[in-house]
């Protein structure tokens, strides 16, 4: 299966909605390049309240003007993400 089934736009990152994966992804679009790594960041999502783990999956998000919103599939952890900061709340 895929590891991420969707996105969400905060006006300048793009988030990447998990689908069986542990690890939550942003690209900066106002970075140098799509293939920069640094434009890239990452975290797992067993750093998240509630511990999410690999066999979690969403199937959406939505951004609010400060909260990404992701919409859960097979979890019963509902998450959301500071955006600009990439911090759990």
């Amino acid at each position: 299966s895929d590891a991420y089934t969707g996105t969400s736009f905060d006006s300048r990152y793009i988030y990447y909605v998990p689908f069986f994966s542990d690890t939550f992804i942003r690209f900066d679009t106002i970075g140098t390049s799509f293939t920069t790594t640094a434009d890239w960041q990452i975290m797992s999502m067993s750093t998240a309240q509630g511990a999410a783990s690999l066999d979690t999956a969403y199937n959406g998000a939505s951004f609010d003007g400060r909260y990404i919103y992701y919409v859960p599939y097979y979890s019963d952890t509902f998450l959301r993400v500071q955006a600009n900061k990439l911090q759990w709340s």
